[in-house]
């Protein structure tokens, strides 16, 4: 019995030790696997490093990009140039709407807009008076619309020329002074097509209207005739 058991216990050691021997094998791979992931983690490591110094020059650029969107944005230089153009512009509208000669109406021109929080944005607000006060230009009138659009226009194109160094020298209008009252034609219209003719030199309306006739130098009549219409001098 105790040899058997000898036998027994031999037996057991030897496969214990198998074991042991196969279990040391595996840790020796895992530690070979263990050792080689190191090796690619290192490698990753270093060609991260690498990715990142060639990432700041572009980071670099994304922010100089970023920048010269902002100064070409509409908030940017092309802004900045408009807003100081503004007030220029509005004393141009202003002439032409003959404010310094009682016709009651003027416009403001402003740069910045007020958004409902409170804040501001940069942006083109036109607002307009009367003998009433101050309204916003979308409260205008039909005349007052027409009077104060002919303004805008030629002191936009008054504008425009100057920053060229150039010369309007004609300024034409296809009606529009229809939505004008007898009062509002002789109080503003004439006034302005007077002022018109003092800065553009030549001015053609075409109107049916007797006080915007009666305020041209020159007039023709468009009379229908079996072979079409002509032009006669009034």
């Amino acid at each position: 019995d105790g040899r058997n058991a000898i036998r027994g216990a031999r037996r057991d050691a030897r496969k214990d030790l198998e074991a042991m021997e196969k279990d040391g094998d595996m840790s020796s791979d895992d530690l070979r696997r263990a050792e080689a992931d190191l090796d690619a983690c290192r490698e990753a490591v270093g060609r991260l490093a690498v990715a990142e110094a060639e990432l700041d020059p572009c980071r670099q650029r994304v922010a100089t990009i970023a920048s010269y969107v902002r100064a070409v944005g509409r908030d940017g230089l092309p802004f900045m140039v408009l807003e100081r153009s503004l007030p220029v512009l509005e004393g141009h509208a202003n002439h032409f709407l003959c404010e310094d000669s009682g016709s009651g109406l003027s416009v403001q021109i402003d740069g910045l807009r007020e958004l409902q929080d409170g804040s501001k944005r940069s942006d083109v607000v036109i607002r307009y008076s009367n003998a009433f006060g101050t309204h916003s230009i979308s409260a205008a009138s039909g005349f007052e619309r027409t009077a104060i659009g002919y303004a805008l226009r030629a002191a936009l194109a008054e504008l425009q020329a100057e920053s060229q160094g150039f010369t309007v020298r004609h300024w034409w209008a296809d009606e529009g002074w229809g939505v004008f009252d007898e009062t509002n034609l002789v109080s503003v219209a004439q006034p302005m097509v007077r002022r018109l003719g003092e800065r553009f030199g030549t001015v053609l309306l075409i109107s049916h209207q007797a006080p915007i006739r009666e305020v041209c130098d020159t007039r023709y009549r468009v009379v229908a005739g079996m072979d079409g219409s002509v032009l006669e001098a009034a």
